[in-house]
């Protein structure tokens, strides 16, 4: 009866760990949506702050998530003259100078302006507004989130599932490269956009070179652009269009050029489209010269490809269940060993039918 119990008990769990795993999936989704919907976008600061004669620093400590821009808004609001300067400094502490420049109350195009920060990692920067000044002022700042690193560029009509997206930090050396492994189809179009994503202050040399190559399965290069980035507000971005022959895996070097070591920097490359209907001349003459009408016709109904996908809760799922199903055969087994175990003792403990035999007779007589 113990064993018995412990299977029900085992099947009991197993049946509460199910609906907990399919709740849970549920409500996972039902987040993802939500946070989503009810986030974005989302404010992190939209407020006045008063900086000091001669020199005031504030510093503002902000949960920032990775590959997503954030949009600073300073605006002076009080009739002053000021030089001001921006610097956000990393969760690995690298430090960006992204704006310094003087800014006026008097003149409508100089008295406020904005810039976008693309981060690169998650976790909690530091955002330094210094501000010198003559006299006492008041400065209104506001940070939000704005879209992800260069998804501002992309039209949704066309845009299918990223083939890679990287928004890699560079901390130092005048040149860098950057390379990766990509699967790419043939006969198809695939978009590769590439930019810096963090300014540069006027005081530094902003101007920045990016080349791009990329090497075919048959190990033959392909320079794709050549292209020159400047201007810290507007960060311009190369953008172009790569026809793909077959299928394979493509090698992406980028090499990065910056007087200034430290910025922030994005790819993206994704399927823009087909070209064509990919048909060789071979497969031209099969499909002129068909061998039998009908069985082709037949058969090409059938020429579908399915996909699935298996979520992390129910590898976990497959998992308790295989853990449970071991636990209840060896239980099994056990429990059938003592069955056999208890029969075989009771019929060596049952009492033998002796012959009856008189008093006077003897044991040899009997037998």
């Amino acid at each position: 009866m113990g064993i018995k119990r412990i299977i029900k008990s085992l099947f009991l769990i197993f049946s509460l760990i199910s609906l907990i795993l399919i709740n849970s999936i549920n409500l996972n989704i039902y987040k993802v949506i939500a946070n989503e919907s009810d986030e974005w976008p989302k404010t992190y600061i939209d407020k006045v702050y008063k900086f000091n004669f001669p020199k005031t620093t504030r510093i503002f400590e902000l949960a920032f998530r990775e590959h997503y821009y954030y949009i600073i808004d300073c605006e002076l609001v009080t009739p002053n003259e000021c030089n001001i300067s921006l610097n956000m400094i990393d969760p690995d502490g690298i430090e960006f100078e992204i704006y310094n420049a003087s800014i006026s109350f008097y003149f409508e195009n100089t008295k406020k302006f904005t810039v976008p920060f693309g981060t690169a990692k998650n976790g909690t920067y530091e955002l330094k507004i210094t501000v010198e000044t003559e006299y006492n002022l008041n400065l209104h700042i506001a940070i939000n989130e704005g879209d992800m690193c260069i998804y501002d560029k992309l039209v949704d009509d066309v845009f299918n599932d990223n083939i890679a997206y990287k928004v890699h930090c560079f901390s130092s050396g005048i040149y860098n490269e950057l390379q990766f492994l990509a699967n790419l189809e043939n006969d198809t179009w695939y978009r590769i956009i590439a930019a810096r994503v963090s300014p540069i202050a006027y005081t530094l040399p902003a101007t920045q070179m990016v080349n791009l190559t990329i090497i075919d399965p048959e190990a033959d290069p392909y320079l794709i652009f050549d292209n020159t980035t400047y201007l810290p507000e507007k960060l311009e971005f190369a953008d172009v269009l790569f026809g793909i022959a077959f299928r394979g895996s493509y090698l992406f070097k980028f090499g990065i050029a910056s007087a200034y070591p430290k910025y922030n920097f994005a790819y993206l490359i994704y399927e823009f489209g087909k070209i064509g209907q990919g048909i060789n001349e071979t497969q031209a003459y099969e499909i002129n010269n068909p061998v039998n009408d009908s069985i082709n016709n037949y058969t090409s109904n059938f020429n579908t490809t399915f996909y699935y996908e298996i979520p992390q809760e129910g590898y976990f799922l497959m998992i308790v269940v295989s853990i449970v199903v071991v636990i209840v055969i060896i239980l099994s087994m056990q429990a059938r060993k003592i069955r056999i175990k208890g029969l075989e003792q009771g019929n060596r403990e049952k009492p033998i039918n002796k012959k009856k035999y008189k008093p006077n007779q003897t044991l040899e007589k009997l037998e």
